[in-house]
C-alpha cells in the first residue's frame, strides 16, 4: 500500500508572513535613487581623463566623507555643497532643502551668505534681484546645534517634521554634519565605562541616518577628523589618506572584526575626499586668495583623482569657487 502523501497546503497567512513589507514612500525613494540625479556638484578634477568615480554629479542617497587636518578647508568645501543644494535649478543648483548640523560651532552665516551671493552674481545671465534669491536660498537652510551624539541622532530622526512647513516642492536634498568626530573622545570615554553590550553612541547616529536615507534619500555629507595617517598598501610608507577612527559597533562581538567595525560597513560611502594640509592653515576668515586641494576616491575603485578648488575674493569681499 502506497503511503499517503501529505497534501496539506500552507495557510495564506503563513505565505504573507514570509513576504517582506515596505512602505510606498520607501519604494518610491528606492526607485528615485536608481534613476534620478540631483544635479552637478560643480567640483572639478585636475586629471585629464574623465572618471565615473568622481563626484561630478550626485544621486539621491549618496554618502560623502570629507576628511582632512585642521585648516585644510573642510567646512568651506561643505559651504560649497550646501550652496549648490539650495540654489534654484535656474542657477545650476538643486533647489532643495539642506539640513546642517554644526557640532563644531564653526558655521559662519556671514561667510556662507558671501559665498551664496557671489554664486548668484556669477550666473551667466544678469540678475537684478540677488537679495531676494539669496533670501529664498537661506530659507532652505536648516541649522541645528546638537550638544551630544544622542541629540544629533534624535534630531535627525525628527528632521522630516522640522521641514514639514516648507512647500511640497522643497524636498530635503542634503544633510551635512560638521564634524562627525566632534563627540568622539567623550563618546569613547562613555562607552569604555559601560556594559560591553552597550552600543556606541555613533551607532545610533548612523541608524538614524540610514532611516532617513531610506525614506527621503537626501545626500549625506559629513566631515571627519584626520587623526591617524594610513599606511600605503604593500609597504610601510604613509599614504595621502587617513585611517578612520570612528567605530560604530558595540565593544563585545565586533571588537575583533575590523571590517564590521568600520563606519563604512554601516553606512556605505559613495565618495571619500581627503583635503591636504594647507601651509599656512586656512583661517576662518579667508585671505584674498586660497586654494583647497585634495584627493578623491570611491570605495569600489582603486583609482584616485585630484581635486583643486581656487578661492578668490572680488572687490565686494565675496569668494568664488573655481
Amino acid at each position: 500500500m502506497l503511503a499517503e502523501e501529505n497534501t496539506s497546503v500552507k495557510p495564506s497567512d503563513a505565505f504573507l508572513e514570509e513576504i517582506s513589507t515596505e512602505s510606498l514612500q520607501s519604494l518610491l525613494t528606492s526607485l528615485r535613487r536608481r534613476t534620478v540625479s540631483l544635479g552637478k556638484t560643480h567640483l572639478q578634477r585636475t586629471d585629464a581623463e574623465p572618471s565615473a568615480h568622481f563626484p561630478t554629479c550626485l544621486r539621491p542617497g549618496d554618502v560623502l566623507e570629507l576628511q582632512g587636518p585642521p585648516g585644510s578647508g573642510k567646512t568651506h568645501l561643505l559651504y560649497h555643497l550646501i550652496i549648490t543644494c539650495v540654489l534654484p535649478t535656474s542657477l545650476q543648483g538643486w533647489g532643495k532643502i539642506a539640513a546642517v548640523y554644526d557640532l563644531e560651532h564653526t558655521f559662519s552665516i556671514r561667510r556662507f551668505r558671501q559665498l551664496l551671493q557671489f554664486r548668484i552674481d556669477s550666473a551667466a545671465s544678469p540678475i537684478t534681484n540677488i537679495q531676494d534669491i539669496a533670501a529664498a536660498c537661506l530659507s532652505r537652510v536648516k541649522l541645528f546645534l546638537p550638544t551630544s551624539s544622542t541629540q544629533l541622532a534624535v534630531s535627525i530622526l525628527h528632521l522630516p517634521m522640522a521641514t514639514a512647513s516648507h512647500p511640497t516642492d522643497d524636498e530635503l536634498g542634503l544633510i551635512a554634519v560638521d564634524s562627525l568626530s566632534t563627540f568622539y573622545w567623550s563618546d569613547r570615554f562613555t562607552s569604555e565605562h559601560q556594559d560591553n553590550h552597550t552600543r556606541n553612541p555613533l551607532y545610533h547616529i548612523l541608524t538614524a541616518i540610514k532611516s532617513i536615507l531610506r525614506t527621503h534619500s537626501p545626500v549625506f555629507v559629513y566631515t571627519n577628523w584626520a587623526l591617524y595617517p594610513a599606511t600605503a598598501r604593500g609597504n610601510q610608507q604613509t599614504s595621502a589618506f587617513f585611517r578612520n577612527h570612528l567605530k560604530p559597533s558595540s565593544k563585545s562581538s565586533d571588537s575583533n572584526s575590523s571590517s564590521r567595525t568600520e563606519i563604512n560597513a554601516v553606512l556605505p560611502l559613495a565618495y571619500h575626499i581627503t583635503l591636504a594640509r594647507s601651509v599656512p592653515p586656512i583661517p576662518d576668515q579667508f585671505p584674498s586668495r586660497a586654494t583647497l586641494s585634495g584627493r578623491v576616491r570611491a570605495p569600489e575603485s582603486p583609482m584616485v583623482s585630484s581635486l583643486v578648488l581656487a578661492l578668490e575674493e572680488d572687490a565686494n569681499h565675496s569668494t568664488q569657487f573655481t
